[in-house]
């Protein structure tokens, strides 16, 4: 057992480690003069956008890892009905639905174990768990495009060509093969197509697990639901309370998410 726990210690100490690697090469990269001179640096307006898709994903990561857990009221057990409590098969202390005891903590909404992480995910933190998912797949992706350029530059420099467009870029990103192509055919594999490399892969995992725990919330669907699904709401129901009232912030890292982790609203059934 301490053989394990220490294994996920470590496996989460080198996924969050590896997260602030990708930021910080891809920053160094694209804010310093790593890929580009001084006299062709990127624009303040990309500077703008990357900062922002940057201070989101920090902050959604942080909120993910640092988020108290919801705390069970007082009288919580008054506003249920006998039949909806339930008990912990670790401790048989009375809980509310879908909650679940781990670490000496009653989570409410419990989702899952981020191995990744190292942290539970539930009421307290899975808004901000998938804005992470989001917004490091929108930071890859933008910071992945920008050395797609630098490096469709270095090609075209090589070719003697014209300067090349945002198109070659993407065509670059979209496919792994034509990447290495372009780089036998300049006899090197530059700084820029490793960048591309190393975004384009990360971004298509962070891409999987946002669509995965995206569709887990719009069906209202957490790990310890049993099969029949008598939570959901409907898909824009589903999202208000989980993410907020307001579309516009909802995967903005702010906690108001409408859920007491209480009280669970069901669906009408027919």
């Amino acid at each position: 057992m301490k053989g394990s726990t220490l294994r996920l210690k470590l496996l989460a100490l080198g996924c969050n480690s590896a997260l602030l690697c990708i930021v910080g090469v891809n920053y160094a990269a694209h804010v310093g003069t790593i890929t580009r001179s001084a006299e062709d640096a990127w624009g303040t307006a990309l500077h703008i956008a990357g900062h922002a898709i940057l201070a989101l994903l920090l902050i959604s990561w942080l909120r993910t890892l640092c988020a108290p857990y919801a705390r069970l009221p007082a009288d919580w057990q008054e506003r249920l009905a006998a039949a909806d409590i339930i008990h912990s098969s670790k401790s048989g202390v009375a809980m509310p639905p879908r909650a679940f005891e781990s670490r000496d903590h009653i989570l409410l909404g419990f989702d899952h174990n981020c191995r990744w992480l190292g942290v539970p995910v539930a009421l307290h933190n899975r808004k901000f768990f998938i804005g992470t998912m989001f917004w490091g797949t929108a930071l890859t992706s933008f910071a992945g495009t920008l050395s797609a350029c630098d490096f469709a530059a270095l090609k075209s420099d090589d070719d003697g060509g014209v300067d090349p467009s945002l198109l070659d870029a993407l065509r670059l990103i979209s496919s792994p093969l034509q990447l290495l192509l372009a780089a036998v055919e300049i006899g090197s594999l530059p700084v820029p197509a490793l960048l591309v490399l190393l975004d384009t892969f990360t971004a298509a995992f962070l891409l999987f697990m946002f669509i995965t725990h995206l569709r887990y919330v719009l069906g209202n669907v957490v790990s310890v639901d049993n099969a029949t699904n008598k939570w959901d709401l409907g898909a824009a129901a589903n999202l208000r309370q989980w993410l907020g009232e307001t579309p516009a912030l909802w995967l903005v890292p702010v906690a108001n998410t409408q859920a007491d982790g209480i009280v669970w609203p069901t669906r009408k059934l027919e």
